[in-house]
Order: structure tokens, then C-alpha cells, then sequence
């Protein structure tokens, strides 16, 4: 290495040890990592509420309607609306990916057991009327909007999701992708417009 080259990186690398060592020593740290709240489990059993519908597994998609004071989940092949207060079920639809489309899957070399179904992998709010859905549907993604009123899914308004869906199970920085993907194009473009 050049001795020049030497001079101008050890002053740079002697701030960068004095910042990280400055830093780990307060204990108010910005990148502190330790959660705000701490609740032990043991202390909300007995006031935490559950949901669970028989069947039904994979409840990983969680959107607010805090105006309507709802709790939407979409879980495998079925989306809920929750009351937000006593998690009681209001209202449930069921979305599953056609036969064919799972002898479609299974034909692709995919698990029927695991990997040929309908999991609901985006949801978002889309106007004051609508949500916006999107689902794996047996690795072949579809997204839709649905109706508040009635809760249901437009099946008229279905939209090819390749290119915008995860199709195999969510890694944080592909389902980060997708969902800005998502957004980018339902909420900026066309928003307010009927589905």
C-alpha cells in the first residue's frame, strides 16, 4: 500500500473508532435496540383476545381500519374483519385458489401441502369504500379489491400479481419490494378512482 494512501485512511478510520466507541457508551443511544415496552406473556393471558377459525392457518397479513375500528387479516385462502376491541369476527371471506389452478402447482413440481394454496400476502387500504388484496394463488398471484360495504372480494377487478407478488414463502427484503411495488401503483396513480 502506498505510504500517501496509509496517511489519509488512518485519520478516517481513527474518527469512525472514536464515533463507535463514543457511541456504545451512552446509554441513550439512537440505535438502541431494546424495546420501548416489554410485556411477559405470562401477564396478558388472562386479557389477551384470540382469533382462530378452523381450517385456517398462516395469519400473517395485519391491516389497521382505524376509522372503522377493524382489524383486517389475511391469512391462507381467507381474509377477516375483526372488531379491534374484543377481536370478535365481524365478517369473513373465503379465497381459495381454484382445483385447477392447485393441480397446476402440484404439476410444477410444488408441495400440495404446503406450497399450493391461496396466501393472502398483501393488504391495504385503497380508498374509503375498498381495500386492496393480493394472494400467492398456487403460484400463480392474483390481486383484487374488496368491497367494505358488503365485504366482499370484486372478482371482475381480478389483476395478474406476477412480477408485484412473492410466489414462494416472504423474505423480508422481497416482501418489502413487493409491497412497495404494490402501493407505488394502486395508491399514487389511481387513487380515489372505483376499482
Amino acid at each position: 500500500m502506498p505510504r500517501g494512501s496509509m496517511d489519509t485512511s488512518l485519520p478516517g478510520l481513527a474518527l469512525l473508532t472514536a464515533v463507535c466507541l463514543s457511541v456504545g457508551t451512552t446509554d441513550t443511544a439512537w440505535w438502541n435496540l431494546v424495546p420501548r415496552k416489554t410485556i411477559p406473556y405470562n401477564e396478558l393471558k388472562d386479557v389477551a383476545k384470540r382469533f382462530s377459525k378452523a381450517g385456517v392457518s398462516h395469519y400473517k397479513t395485519l391491516t389497521l381500519g382505524e376509522a372503522e375500528r377493524v382489524l383486517y387479516v389475511g391469512a391462507r385462502e381467507a381474509i377477516f374483519a375483526l372488531a379491534t376491541g374484543t377481536m370478535e369476527l365481524k365478517a369473513a371471506i373465503s379465497w381459495e385458489a381454484p382445483a385447477e389452478k392447485k393441480v397446476e402447482c402440484i404439476q410444477k413440481g410444488k408441495n400440495n401441502q404446503t406450497d399450493c394454496f391461496n396466501y393472502i400476502r398483501f393488504l391495504q387500504s385503497y380508498n374509503g369504500s375498498h381495500l386492496f388484496t393480493c394472494g400467492t394463488f398456487a403460484f400463480q398471484p392474483k390481486c383484487t379489491y374488496i368491497e367494505l360495504s358488503s365485504f366482499s372480494l370484486n372478482r371482475l377487478a381480478f389483476e395478474d400479481g406476477k412480477g408485484s407478488a412473492p410466489t414462494t414463502r416472504p423474505r423480508a427484503t422481497r416482501a418489502s419490494s413487493w409491497m412497495a411495488s404494490c402501493t407505488r401503483r394502486h395508491s399514487t396513480t389511481s387513487w380515489g378512482r372505483s376499482p
